[in-house]
């Protein structure tokens, strides 16, 4: 099963890093860009998010390239200038496949937003049962996971039934 990395945290995170009243051309460019990756349903749609990014890139890569040169530093002479922009551009570039999985595998969700309302839901009953230790935790989630599918007391007698 292929990967797919969570499109809300990428563009959380390029947010981070690109922000929304930054003085650069290139950084309110980029965000704009990174703002459509949640358009993107097909692979037509992608080719124009990249000939964009390519745009971009052509017209602003060279920041990512710049130097500050520094003459009185003790650790460093030189780091890069724009180093945000260059995090962002490494962010869409780094494992690309896992960025657009989805489009070749529909069964792949672009977000797991929803697997993250269940994991803040286990952190929240835990939370409240801190005096567990972890052989007690571990039972305690398996048995609220399959439980909290059960719906009639149909299901809970067949469930029940495969249990024991």
């Amino acid at each position: 099963m292929p990967h797919q990395r969570c499109l809300t945290h990428v563009q959380r995170q390029l947010f981070t890093f690109l922000p929304a009243r930054s003085p650069l051309l290139a950084t309110r460019a980029l965000r704009r860009i990174a703002s459509y990756l949640f358009d993107i349903e097909t692979p037509q749609d992608l080719a124009v998010w990249k000939q964009m990014l390519t745009r971009w890139e052509d017209e602003y890569g060279y920041l990512s390239k710049e130097r500050a040169i520094v003459q009185e530093s003790h650790t460093r002479s030189w780091w890069f200038a724009h180093g945000n922009l260059r995090r962002a551009m490494k962010l869409l570039h780094c494992n690309e496949q896992h960025l657009f999985a989805y489009l070749a595998h529909p069964v792949l969700p672009k977000t797991n937003n929803s697997l993250e309302g269940v994991n803040s839901q286990i952190k929240c009953k835990l939370s409240n049962h801190r005096g567990m230790k972890t052989p007690q935790q571990v039972i305690y989630i398996f048995l609220l996971l399959t439980f909290s599918r059960v719906k009639t007391r149909g299901d809970l007698t067949q469930l029940w039934d495969r249990l024991t």
